[in-house]
C-alpha cells in the first residue's frame, strides 16, 4: 500500500510539473503539490478509523446461524431450570464475565443459581423465535432477545442474552431480564461489544464533518492567498507588457488559481457528503432509540426488523 501511495504521488507530481519552464512557476506548483500530498495523507489516516466490522455490515446467514440455531435450546433449558428450581448455571459460560441481572439484582457465576427469575413462573412460556439476533462482527459473541409470553399471550417480559462459545458450544455469558413495565432497548448489529457500531458510525461521521470543515477552510484560505498573488503578477505584467517571462508567470498563476478553485469545490462537495452521512447515522440511531420502550411492547422489535429485511431483499424492479 505504501509503494502504491508513493507511486501515485510521483505520478501526480510529474503530471503537475510537466511543461513548467520558470523557477518561479515551478515553485508555485510545488507548493500546490505539497498541499495535495498532505491532504491525501490526512484522508488516508482518517479512513483507517477502526475494525472493518465497525461498518455494521451483517455477516452471512450461515455464519449467524452457527450461533442462532442453538440459542433457543439454551434459552429454553435456562427457562425450564429457572421455573422448576433447577441449576440455571448449566446454560452459562461461567467465569469472571458471567452476569445475570433482573432489575437492581446482579449476580455472577457463583450466585446466579440462588436468584429468582421473575419471568420464569408457572403459566408463562418462552417464545422460541427470537425478537432479534445478531452475531458480533468479530465472530466471538452473539446477542439475542426473546419475549416471554403470559397465559393470555401478552408479553410478560424480555430476555436479552449475550452468548459466547465454550468448547465449541454456545452458552450464555450475560442475561438481562426485563419485566413488562421495564424499559428495554432493541438489539442491533455490533462489532466487538453491543452498541459499539452505532456509536462508532456517529463519531466517525462527526469526525468526517469536522475534518471536511477544516480542509475546506484551509482550501479557501489558500485560494484567497493565491488570488492575491495572481493579481500582483498580473499588475507587474501589465506594467511590462513586453516581458515574456511575466506573461508565462501570469498564465501559470492562473492555472494554479484554477486548481485552487477546483480544490475548494471538491472540499465543499466532500463536506456536503459528510453532513449527509451524519444525518443518516443520526436518523438511524433515532429510529433505534424510538423502538426502545416497555418490554410489553417488544413484539415491535421483530415487526420492524422483518420490514427492514423485506425492503432490503426487494430488487429495484419490484
Amino acid at each position: 500500500m505504501v509503494t502504491g501511495f508513493k507511486h501515485s504521488i510521483a505520478v501526480l507530481g510529474g503530471a503537475l510539473t510537466l511543461g513548467i519552464s520558470s523557477p518561479a512557476a515551478a515553485q508555485d506548483y510545488s507548493i500546490f503539490i505539497a498541499d495535495v500530498i498532505g491532504q491525501t495523507i490526512a484522508n488516508m489516516n482518517f479512513s483507517a478509523g477502526g475494525p472493518t466490522c465497525m461498518t455494521g455490515l451483517a455477516m452471512s446467514d450461515k455464519e449467524v446461524d452457527e450461533a442462532r440455531l442453538p440459542a433457543p435450546r439454551v434459552m429454553q433449558q435456562y427457562f425450564d431450570a429457572a421455573r422448576d428450581g433447577g441449576p440455571k448455571s448449566t446454560q452459562f459460560k461461567l467465569g469472571k464475565k458471567t452476569r445475570w441481572q433482573a432489575g437492581d439484582i446482579v449476580a455472577g457465576a457463583d450466585t446466579l443459581n440462588a436468584q429468582s427469575d421473575p419471568l420464569a413462573v408457572a403459566g408463562n412460556r418462552l417464545e422460541q423465535e427470537a425478537l432479534r439476533f445478531y452475531r458480533a462482527g468479530n465472530h466471538m459473541t452473539a446477542l439475542g432477545q426473546w419475549a416471554v409470553l403470559a397465559p393470555d399471550d401478552t408479553v410478560a417480559g424480555v430476555y436479552t442474552g449475550l452468548f459466547e462459545r465454550e468448547s465449541g458450544e454456545w452458552l450464555l455469558r450475560e442475561l438481562d431480564i426485563f419485566t413488562a413495565d421495564q424499559i428495554v432497548e432493541p438489539a442491533a448489529q455490533y462489532c466487538l461489544e453491543p452498541g459499539d457500531v452505532t456509536a462508532f458510525k456517529i463519531s466517525s461521521a462527526e469526525n468526517w464533518v469536522k475534518t471536511s470543515e477544516d480542509q475546506l477552510e484551509k482550501a479557501e484560505e489558500k485560494l484567497a492567498k493565491q488570488q492575491v498573488k495572481q493579481q500582483e503578477i498580473e499588475a507587474k505584467a501589465a506594467s511590462k507588457p513586453n516581458s515574456k517571462g511575466l506573461k508565462t508567470r501570469v498564465q501559470r498563476m492562473r492555472d494554479v488559481t484554477e486548481l485552487r478553485i477546483a480544490k475548494v469545490d471538491e472540499k465543499k462537495e466532500q463536506l456536503a457528503k459528510a453532513k449527509e452521512q451524519l444525518v443518516k447515522m443520526q436518523d438511524g440511531k433515532r429510529e433505534l432509540d424510538e423502538l426502545a420502550g416497555e418490554a410489553r411492547l417488544a413484539q415491535r422489535f421483530r415487526i420492524v426488523e422483518k420490514e427492514e429485511e423485506a425492503a432490503a431483499s426487494q430488487s429495484p424492479a419490484e
